[in-house]
């Protein structure tokens, strides 16, 4: 719930299938699941973007090693149920649990999250929900920020 990877479907053509075929069915190795996913423009030259079980980390890395802007991003489990806080970076993934899967409950989440990131002049860059694998089977949602502007 932690770990998200984003890569670029870059063989020509772009091919998400070729993608999630490899991940579904990997030589040599367990399949890796998904467990939540987003994306846009993704055989446009758009960006795939997905989470996986935290312990499959090098797996995913190798198999997608030969994919463009291949970028693997561990968030903070232990922040999971904290208030929502500030991030430092750009790069830093803001990991949030959900109540359910009920109406208000990603609102509420995303609410938090910009508030907490606003007077650092941070806006929603990407965000991604899904549900976890594994016991407990929480539903979280993964957000990255972006800064638009630096103080002088």
């Amino acid at each position: 719930m932690h770990v998200q990877a984003k890569a670029t479907p870059a063989t020509s053509p772009a091919d998400l299938e070729a993608l999630l075929r490899l991940l579904a069915d990997p030589p040599g190795m367990e399949p890796i699941n998904i467990e939540g996913v987003s994306g846009s423009h993704i055989e446009t030259g758009g960006q795939f973007v997905f989470s996986f079980d935290h312990d499959r980390i090098a797996d995913v890395a190798t198999l997608l090693a030969n994919y463009k802007d291949l970028e693997i991003i561990e968030g903070r489990l232990d922040q999971v149920d904290d208030p929502p806080t500030a991030v430092d970076d750009d790069n830093e993934l803001l990991v949030r649990t959900l109540s359910a899967n009920t109406p208000g409950a990603l609102l509420a989440a995303i609410e938090g999250a910009s508030s907490a990131n606003l007077s650092s002049a941070r806006l929603l860059r990407h965000v991604l929900i899904g549900q976890e694998t594994q016991d407990p089977h929480r539903f979280y949602v993964q957000i990255r920020f972006q800064q638009v502007k630096h103080a002088t």
